[in-house]
């Protein structure tokens, strides 16, 4: 028992590894693709694109969000970013305490 337990510690830290190394690769891909202008790179086995992501929500201060653009979570009130983001994609105003994100890219190979 104890040798698999450390053939899982080792693989889960070689995972770790792996995982990190292929996203330092993605953002360098990405900024480079930026630098020389390219959006897509289409080949016979793979296909690089930059797409941009979709705009997010991030919270600034929950205390001055309206109520309106709260929901209750048992017992604990927080706020709803899907609310907020469907008021900005409406009425195209960003509520106080909040920011919308919608500049941020992501490189996508199939």
């Amino acid at each position: 028992m104890e040798a698999i337990k450390h053939e899982q510690d080792r693989l889960a830290r070689r995972r770790g590894t792996l995982e990190n190394r292929a996203e330092r690769l993605k953002d360098y891909l990405l900024r480079e693709m930026e630098v020389a202008g390219i959006d897509k790179v289409k080949r016979d086995l793979v296909t690089v694109s930059v797409r941009i992501n979709p705009a997010s929500v991030n919270i600034i201060d929950e205390e001055i969000i309206p109520s309106d653009f709260q929901r209750v979570i048992p017992e604990r009130w927080e706020p709803d970013k899907k609310a907020i983001m469907d008021y900005w994609k409406e009425k195209d105003i960003v509520l106080p305490g909040v920011e919308i994100i919608a500049d941020r890219k992501r490189v996508e190979i199939k």
